[in-house]
């Protein structure tokens, strides 16, 4: 797909058609969980940019269900993007819709080494669990390891960010969860701190299918073959 100048013509009629809504929904506080998960703001001259990362693989149809939160929520179409080195980016270029991000949705602009989940989603449960959702979609795993004739299974939200750690470990404590946050070291490949929070066992991931649940296949096939009790 290719790319648009954002000073152009076409991205200024773009622009005004982007419609802001009156009220925030489960919809746009799961945006705000995939933002916090993976998302990113920029403004760099005349482009205010919001991007969605993801595992091209793995992803893709997942990119689409954002893409159509996008489109319902404020009447505006997102670009995805393959790059060659197997990522794939949701961008949506809109100045309007920036400042909606940073203003409304109390969302940082660059870095978020101190990102949080804003106080007003974590305040109505049905809005912490779609933001919760949105973040496992994006930064989260459903592992199932086989020991034998074992089986265990666990829920695994990783980020660089401590305050996020402990804010989602709380949070999910909140809905009747029992996380656990396991920190790894900085190495070479990864010179960031990194912490893990965790949900395990057939019980808790059972719980958490029902009630998070997931939108993105990667997570959502796992997470319905533990509830039928498949490996």
């Amino acid at each position: 797909m290719g790319n648009s100048n954002p000073g152009d013509p076409t991205n200024a009629m773009v622009e005004n058609y982007v419609e802001m809504p009156d009220t925030i929904n489960e919809e746009i506080a799961e945006l705000i969980g995939a933002h916090i998960g993976d998302g990113n703001s920029h403004v760099r001259k005349s482009d205010y940019r919001l991007s969605i990362a993801g595992n091209a693989a793995k992803d893709q149809e997942y990119m689409s269900f954002l893409a159509n939160l996008f489109y319902k929520n404020f009447k505006i179409i997102p670009k995805i993007y393959v790059r060659k080195n197997n990522s794939i980016y949701l961008i949506v270029r809109s100045k309007k819709l920036h400042k909606f991000y940073i203003a409304q949705l109390k969302l940082p602009i660059g870095p978020k080494a101190n990102i949080t989940i804003p106080k007003f989603i974590v305040s109505k449960k049905n809005f912490l669990v779609a933001c919760i959702r949105g973040i496992f979609d994006t930064d989260g795993s459903v592992v199932i390891q086989k020991f034998g004739k074992y089986q265990y299974t666990s829920i695994s939200i990783s980020t660089t960010s401590k305050r996020l750690a402990k804010g989602l470990a709380a949070n999910l404590k909140q809905l009747g969860f029992k996380p656990y946050i396991c920190k790894r070291k900085p190495t070479l490949r990864s010179p960031l701190e990194e912490y893990s929070v965790r949900v395990k066992g057939w019980e808790q991931v059972r719980k958490w299918k029902e009630l998070i649940g997931s939108h993105n296949p990667r997570n959502s096939i796992k997470l319905n073959q533990i509830a039928h009790g498949q490996s």
